[in-house]
């Protein structure tokens, strides 16, 4: 699924909406050769955000993974904290862009 978030970002700009991959990753040290976890990193934060339509747009948070793998504890927090469909705002954990446009389609967000 890594891969295929450049797709599912051009696919949703195709479809009217605004946004894209959230800087979530961690610091690489030159001297240890190693990839170090930002302290001031937010946990759990989504691997994109998009945006659509004025006043009160809806908000959609992708969250990608590949086949196999689960939200860690902060994902599934913030999942909790973001999603309601009474404001307009959608949590997707998406395997596939089909699990994208199911959401999509069944929101009537397309």
């Amino acid at each position: 699924m890594w891969r295929k978030r450049p797709k599912i970002c051009k696919m949703m700009l195709y479809k009217g909406w605004l946004g894209g991959k959230l800087n979530v990753w961690s610091a690489f040290n030159k001297k240890t050769r190693a990839y170090v976890k930002d302290p001031y990193l937010l946990r759990g934060l989504p691997d994109l955000l998009f945006f659509k339509g004025e006043n009160y747009p809806a908000m959609l948070a992708i969250e990608c993974k590949v086949k196999g793998n689960a939200q860690t504890e902060h994902q599934r927090q913030f999942q909790k904290v973001f999603h309601n469909p009474k404001l307009k705002r959608f949590y997707i954990l998406a395997y596939s862009w089909e699990d994208v446009e199911a959401v999509l389609r069944r929101e009537m967000l397309d």
